[in-house]
């Protein structure tokens, strides 16, 4: 739920960090249910959900020799967990089809963290940029193959996504994944497409966090419908041969203001960007 507060994080302290490690640790002990019990997505990758509530923390801090090093040990957390994916070899899907879903998961909120740490680290990088576009690109594609649209443009989990075991339906860290996607692509159709997809997040989200985050997608596909639009956060920004943004920004920048993206919502007046 981190993303969804509009509040800083940095009261965090050592001791909340400590009992996460903790229970991470316990999962991989053999103690599984401590951790399924809470969030059934969490036991298949519990790194990956701790890197994200570590850089929504630092999302939230000010500019420091802190939080350069935070930056920095989540960088080198990350490309060890982007290289093991590489190492281990290819799951066939059709003689481990459930592996391979599983696999094709953590790839997805991989490249998703990927995101997230590149615009906190670059802040002068928009979805146009080629550093964040690739990446978008690729992340939908993975989306694609967790969750799909009918031809009625109805949204469904395949197998095995589809059994409630897994809490892949229901788990909010699924959302907040999702929502990070849809702040770094900048094409109106994979927005619709995202926009589906979170409209199921209204079964496992309180009333009011369902209404900011649809509100929030309202936001994002103004600004993709119209760059040029004065109250748009999609920009219209073009990127250079090594991928520096020129003109407004979009929403990208939503990741980084000091109290979440949320706090947008009460910024009624405020544009991203110059």
């Amino acid at each position: 739920m981190a993303l969804f507060q509009r509040r800083a994080l940095s009261c965090m302290s050592l001791e909340d960090w400590q009992c996460l490690d903790r229970l991470h640790r316990r999962y991989y002990e053999g103690e599984q249910e401590v951790i399924s019990f809470t969030s059934p997505l969490l036991q298949g990758h519990a790194a990956l959900f701790i890197l994200l509530l570590r850089l929504v923390h630092v999302s939230r801090m000010q500019p420091s020799a802190m939080r350069e090093e935070h930056l920095s040990s989540i960088e080198n957390q990350l490309s060890t967990i982007e290289g093991e994916q590489k190492t281990t070899s290819p799951v066939c899907p059709n003689s481990h089809p459930t592996l391979h879903s599983w696999s094709t998961m953590w790839q997805y909120v991989t490249i998703v963290l990927r995101i997230y740490l590149t615009s906190l680290q670059q802040p002068d990088l928009c979805s146009d940029s080629p550093q964040i576009s690739t990446l978008a690109t690729t992340g939908l594609l993975k989306a694609r193959m967790i969750w799909s649209l009918t031809d009625k443009g109805t949204f469904t989990w395949p197998s095995p996504f589809a059994a409630s075991k897994t809490g892949a339906s229901r788990n909010i860290a699924g959302c907040t994944i999702a929502f990070i996607l849809a702040c770094a692509v900048n094409d109106p159709q994979a927005l619709g497409e995202i926009q589906v997809r979170l409209r199921h997040a209204e079964g496992c989200l309180s009333a009011s966090h369902f209404g900011n985050l649809a509100r929030m997608l309202e936001i994002l596909l103004l600004g993709s419908q119209d760059g040029e639009d004065e109250q748009g956060r999609k920009g219209s920004c073009t990127a250079d041969s090594v991928g520096s943004c020129r003109g407004r920004h979009d929403g990208l920048d939503l990741l980084r203001l000091p109290r979440g993206p949320f706090e947008i919502l009460c910024l009624d007046s405020v544009v991203l960007g110059d």
